[in-house]
C-alpha cells in the first residue's frame, strides 16, 4: 500500500456554485418583481381614492372644478405622501356630469410601463330641481 497515489475523482464538485449563480439572480428578480407589483397596486389604489375625493368635492351643489382639484391634492398628500409624484388631476364638467381623471407616477424598482398609474371617476352633478306644484 505504500507508494500508491490517492485517486482523484472528477465529480460534481463546484456544480452547486454554478447552479446558485443561475438560480439566485432569477429568484431575486422574481422577488423584486412581486415587490414592484405591490407598489403598482398601492399606487393604483391611492390614485383611485384621490379621484373619488376630487369627484365628491366637484360634484357638490355649488362645487367647482377648483374645489375638486384642491380636495384631490389634499387627499394625495394625506394618503400618498411621497410615494406619488407628477400628480395630475383633470376635471371636466357640464350641467349634469362631472368627470375626473387622475394620473401620477410611482416609484418602481424595475424599469417598466407600470411606473404610471391612472384612475377615472364619473358622477352626476348635484343640482336643485324645484318640485312641481300639485293642485290648483
Amino acid at each position: 500500500m505504500t507508494g500508491e497515489r490517492p485517486v482523484h475523482r472528477r465529480g460534481d464538485g463546484g456544480s452547486i456554485s454554478a447552479q446558485a449563480a443561475v438560480i439566485v439572480p432569477v429568484l431575486l428578480l422574481v422577488i423584486v418583481g412581486f415587490l414592484d407589483l405591490g407598489l403598482y397596486q398601492r399606487g393604483q389604489q391611492i390614485v383611485s381614492v384621490v379621484a373619488d375625493h376630487a369627484l365628491s368635492a366637484a360634484r357638490l351643489f355649488g362645487g367647482t372644478t377648483a374645489n375638486g382639484v384642491e380636495a384631490g391634492v389634499s387627499a394625495a398628500q394625506q394618503i400618498g405622501g411621497s410615494s406619488l409624484y407628477d400628480l395630475n388631476i383633470q376635471i371636466t364638467s357640464n350641467a349634469s356630469t362631472v368627470r375626473v381623471r387622475v394620473t401620477a407616477k410611482i416609484v418602481a424598482l424595475l424599469p417598466s410601463q407600470l411606473a404610471t398609474v391612472e384612475a377615472h371617476q364619473t358622477g352626476p352633478r348635484e343640482r336643485y330641481v324645484p318640485v312641481a306644484q300639485v293642485g290648483p
